[in-house]
């Protein structure tokens, strides 16, 4: 991605909100800029009121840190994270993703891929490329730091 892009990515906040969605009143859809998540999102507990600004929804779901949580923060708001299916963060390398039930309950569930062959592949794709030795560690590790 060429810097103009990386810029816009760091700054976007996209809302889709979903009326009488199931088991709920209502519910939104939130993809929030990579610099408001990196403090927000990334936390599976408390402080949630930066990212909570504004919404009245009764639950959102959110992106972007590949970190499986589902809590209910200010204002009895329910937060869920489904994770990431390719490259979970949470030292778990097992794909995360979240299921809505007819209910309105909401499922995190976790499954087991071959992501060891996953990271070899990056590697291979990348063709020597320093990013594809550094996502290749992130998928088999499971986190994002990785030296």
């Amino acid at each position: 991605m060429g810097t103009d892009h990386n810029l816009w990515m760091n700054y976007i906040d996209v809302t889709t909100r979903c009326r009488g969605t199931v088991g709920r009143d209502r519910a939104a859809v939130q993809s929030f800029g990579a610099r408001r998540c990196a403090s927000a999102c990334r936390r599976r507990s408390g402080g949630d009121d930066e990212l909570l600004a504004g919404v009245g929804e009764a639950r959102i779901y959110v992106g972007h840190t590949h970190l499986p949580f589902q809590r209910v923060g200010a204002a009895g708001v329910e937060i869920v994270n489904p994770g990431s299916v390719g490259m979970p963060f949470d030292g778990n390398p097992r794909a995360a993703y979240a299921l809505l039930d007819d209910d309105g309950t909401v499922q995190q569930r976790r499954v087991h891929y071959d992501h060891a062959s996953a990271a070899r592949r990056v590697r291979e794709q990348a063709r020597g490329a320093a990013w594809g030795e550094t996502v290749g560690k992130r998928i088999e590790r499971a986190q994002f730091l990785v030296r």
